[in-house]
């Protein structure tokens, strides 16, 4: 189509397109984990703080709904890979901590992820990775997000 070349040459649709194929790369790799890929960024997120973390501060962080973040959260329970446990800090909330086979899912799910982030900085070098973080922070900002 005509529009092709206008696509390909404006930077905010090939963010987008870049996102939508970046994202079906991760979403292929968490497949046989049975996972999507909010649920495998929520296991790697705990696993990342190395301490129980309350939904709320997922919510926060990704920019998630409360339903979206209770679902994975659902589905990651019945999986086993974390529990939830009552808040010391507030007994009305609760606290998401990673069990053994969550913990090591987790891990799975990292590896994956860096293998992957260090073929594309092997492709095209650590300079050209931190400018193209920092025009992506400004194209953000430019439209009114944060990354």
């Amino acid at each position: 189509m005509k529009i092709n070349e206008y696509l390909q040459n404006t930077l905010l649709f090939g963010i987008l397109r870049s996102g939508t194929i970046i994202g079906e790369r991760l979403s292929t790799g968490f497949r046989p984990t049975n996972l999507n890929y909010i649920q495998a960024l929520i296991l790697v997120a705990i696993s990342r703080e190395n301490a129980s973390v309350r939904p709320k501060l997922l919510r926060e962080t990704f920019g998630l709904s409360s339903g979206a973040v209770s679902q994975s959260i659902t589905h990651l329970a019945r999986a086993h890979y974390l529990e939830r446990k009552i808040s010391s800090s507030d007994a009305r909330g609760y606290e998401l901590v990673l069990t053994t086979k969550g913990r090591a899912q987790a891990n799975r799910l990292i590896n994956f992820i860096e293998r992957l982030e260090r073929d594309v900085e092997k492709t095209i070098g650590h300079s050209s990775r931190t400018a193209c973080l920092k025009t992506l922070r400004s194209a953000c900002t430019i439209v009114g997000g944060k990354l």
